[in-house]
């Protein structure tokens, strides 16, 4: 069974905190609120879906673009290329679960 390395770096609050405030001007509007609304979403747990719908996007494809966008902004400004997503959410597979969907963590 294959084991998974744990992350060289894992950015604190206070790295989150700054790397927001240093690319806050290369945000667009739609990024800054998928980014307001997952912190205000239940546990901090979203979906694509989720983000789409409140950016009143028609697919959760814009909602993916732009929030991917954003966390490779994130990833870039901290120094680790350009992760996506990732950067922003801890993902969970929809295997196993009523939604069916990947389930967004915030980071």
């Amino acid at each position: 069974m294959k084991k998974n390395k744990p992350p060289e770096f894992v950015p604190s609050v206070s790295d989150y905190v700054s790397t927001f405030r240093e690319i806050k001007g290369q945000m667009i509007d739609n990024q800054f609120r998928m980014l307001k609304t997952h912190y205000n979403s239940y546990c901090y747990i979203t979906a694509a879906t989720d983000l789409a719908m409140a950016m009143e996007y028609s697919g959760a494809g814009g909602a993916k673009l732009q929030y991917g966008k954003l966390g490779s902004m994130v990833s870039n400004a901290l120094g680790l290329g350009s992760l996506g997503v990732i950067t922003l959410a801890l993902m969970t597979p929809p295997e196993n679960y009523a939604i069916h969907e990947w389930l967004w963590l915030m980071r």
